[in-house]
């Protein structure tokens, strides 16, 4: 006997979908820990599954025991969990692969990370092509994972409700990269820039302190260290809220810090740190 599709009401189909993007570099941070919080916190609150998409799913396996399921055979993963799906270079090849995921897959959480992928941009076009939340309504919600700041194209942009930050080794703050910001991210293009800077000032800090401890301790120091801790070292990141234009969970002072620095950089003086406070933080 088969199994049951699963049906679901026009109302669950139907909802408002948040297209998420995430820069981080898997050779250097283990981004996937927060990626995986983010699973559980979606699956938990929103009681939806979540399907997490990778060309190395071993990275995610690390972090929690995963089931791997076919994307041929997603029609069957109905019950709210978090499972993971591998695509690789042949795979992707297929263009009938996403095709299927989109068709096969409704009502939940798709994290894609495929920044190993050869020609990964032409496949992600084409998922853009066929969007769930954009061109059909099969209530999928995204998190889409690139390699840069400086790779988000302004279609993303302008699609992204969510910024997750992680550490851009490839950011410099110039004038010239100011102005490709503003012609992807236009009147928040600022806000971004400082949220990523401050993002790479506080890693750069964590850095140099654990390095610290881990002359100090020696080189099992991260045993000493809770899974919190951890986390919080090698994946340090911010969010920026697109709608709201808002940088979230950071402190005042941290924020104060990296405006006063960031301003220093830019060779701006005539700020109001106050005024940037209202504007890029949440009363």
């Amino acid at each position: 006997m088969g199994t049951k599709t699963k049906v679901y009401t026009e109302e669950q189909l139907e909802r408002k979908t948040h297209f998420s993007l995430v820069v981080s570099d898997r050779e250097i941070l283990k981004y996937y820990i927060v990626d995986i919080a983010e699973a559980e916190n979606y699956l938990r609150l929103a009681e939806r599954k979540v399907l997490i998409i990778s060309d190395n799913p071993e990275n995610y396996k690390k972090g929690m025991e995963l089931a791997e399921i076919k994307y041929q055979f997603l029609m069957n993963f109905s019950v709210p969990s978090i499972k993971i799906c591998r695509i690789d270079d042949d795979t992707i090849t297929n263009p009938k692969v996403f095709e299927i995921v989109l068709e096969r897959f409704k009502h939940g959480l798709i994290i894609l990370d495929l920044k190993g992928i050869k020609h990964n941009e032409e496949h992600l076009r084409y998922l853009y092509s066929q969007l769930a939340c954009f061109k059909k309504k099969n209530g999928i919600d995204f998190l889409v994972h690139k390699n840069t700041l400086a790779e988000i194209t302004q279609e993303e942009a302008e699609r992204s409700t969510l910024l997750r930050l992680h550490y851009d080794e490839s950011f410099k703050l110039s004038f010239e990269r100011l102005i490709a910001l503003n012609e992807r991210f236009g009147d928040k293009s600022l806000g971004v820039a400082l949220a990523q800077y401050i993002v790479n000032e506080q890693k750069n800090r964590l850095d140099l302190y654990y390095n610290e401890i881990k002359e100090e301790k020696g080189e099992d120091f991260e045993k000493l260290l809770d899974k919190r801790q951890l986390s919080e070292y090698q994946a340090y990141f911010l969010y920026y809220d697109l709608c709201a234009n808002k940088i979230l969970n950071i402190s005042v002072d941290l924020f104060v810090e990296g405006c006063e620095k960031f301003m220093r950089t830019i060779n701006k003086t005539d700020y109001d740190i106050e005024e940037l406070k209202r504007t890029y933080l949440i009363a």
